[in-house]
């Protein structure tokens, strides 16, 4: 059995296709491609074995190991993966967010010891504990010793030191670099980052975002950023262990609104009739959005100038909106200005007629 160790199972097909050529009065022999793909499969139990610590004994490669091991084995087949790519930045309040995301991408790379390299900085584990998955168990039964450790450890050492030299993580992780010791870099990241102090830290910006989140027009700060601040404020605080439920995080959105616009104002308020609305973030906001794209003024951009039309509006600009009785626009009654307009009427008008309304309304309510 032991002398499976000195070949790989990529090995194996071409051993075949050399004791094939042999005559076999001369030790030659034809092997056909499911007992191949059986001794590929015994080739990878025994690797495993070996990293794994255990003995190579051929009563436990059993028709359970065969299979496993055969279905692996084609997965191998099935072509490469696109490469992953890392974690490009990192950001102190986003470090939950960064290493589940540096985590899984060291998930998707193969070390020197034909696992995923995340085994060089899996965290402890409860024993008795059952495993997700073959997958993972294979994680934490390779032993974190020898060449191949030692060579995906630097791996993950200058995958860290990639992302990490110029930020203020770099303080916490710079004393291994000598040594290019991955796995002691990232325990140091983890009780830095995981600790007590920063976790407070996160949580209470996340709160202050929330504070000073406010809307009051496109021109001021727009909604979708507005919606950003929230969306993050609120994942920060679920990552660190105080998420607000579906129903507070609405609250907050329209709570945080103060808009001088009779439409906007009555979407607000058919949301927080609406308990499905009222209970979904990502719906209300939506649906805000979408009734702010239509009846509230353009951005304005950086520069403080109202920005370009497009297409679709350049379009609009022959038209002369009409307005008294009976007057229309694209088949909309505009004779009454101060009539509230249907979603669907305020689509079809066109740009300035919608501005002219606006203005109208304004000015109306100045006097």
């Amino acid at each position: 059995m032991a002398d499976f160790l000195v070949i790989q199972a990529k090995d194996v097909a071409g051993m075949c296709t050399n004791l094939a050529r042999i005559p076999i009065n001369r030790g030659g022999s034809k092997i056909g491609t499911v007992i191949m793909k059986k001794i590929e499969a015994l080739v990878m139990w025994c690797h495993d074995r070996e990293r794994e610590g255990q003995e190579l004994d051929a009563s436990a490669f059993d028709r359970n190991a065969l299979a496993g091991y055969v279905k692996r084995s084609q997965l191998d087949d099935a072509g490469d993966q696109p490469s992953p790519e890392p974690p490009k930045e990192f950001k102190v309040l986003k470090w939950v967010t960064w290493i589940r995301k540096f985590e899984t991408y060291l998930w998707q790379i193969t070390g020197k010891n034909e696992v995923p390299l995340v085994y060089v900085v899996r965290k402890e584990r409860e024993p008795d504990l059952p495993f997700n998955s073959e997958e993972e168990r294979r994680v934490y039964a390779v032993n974190q010793m020898g060449d191949a450790f030692r060579s995906d450890n630097a791996r993950v050492w200058n995958e860290l030191q990639a992302i990490m030299a110029d930020t203020p993580a770099w303080t916490w992780i710079s004393k291994y670099e000598g040594r290019k010791d991955g796995r002691a870099a990232m325990k140091a990241l983890r009780d830095h980052y995981d600790g007590p102090g920063e976790v407070e830290k996160r949580i209470s910006y996340a709160k202050r975002e929330l504070e000073t989140a406010h809307y009051k027009s496109e021109r001021v700060f727009t909604f979708e950023r507005y919606v950003t601040k929230l969306s993050e404020a609120f994942q920060i605080l679920e990552e660190n262990g105080i998420p607000k439920v579906e129903r507070e995080k609405v609250d907050l959105l329209l709570e945080k609104m103060s808009v001088d616009n009779t439409e906007v104002t009555a979407a607000i308020a058919n949301i927080r009739m609406s308990p499905h609305k009222r209970n979904n973030f990502l719906l209300a906001a939506n649906e805000v959005s979408e009734y702010i794209s239509v009846v509230m003024p353009l951005a304005a951009s950086d520069a403080g100038k109202k920005p370009a039309r497009n297409v679709s509006e350049v379009k609009h600009l022959k038209k002369k909106p009409k307005t008294g009785k009976g007057k229309q626009d694209n088949g909309i009654d505009i004779s009454d200005m101060e009539r509230s307009f249907t979603h669907q009427e305020w689509r079809k008008l066109s740009p300035e007629t919608r501005s002219k309304i606006q203005a109208f309304r304004k000015a109306k309510k100045e006097k």
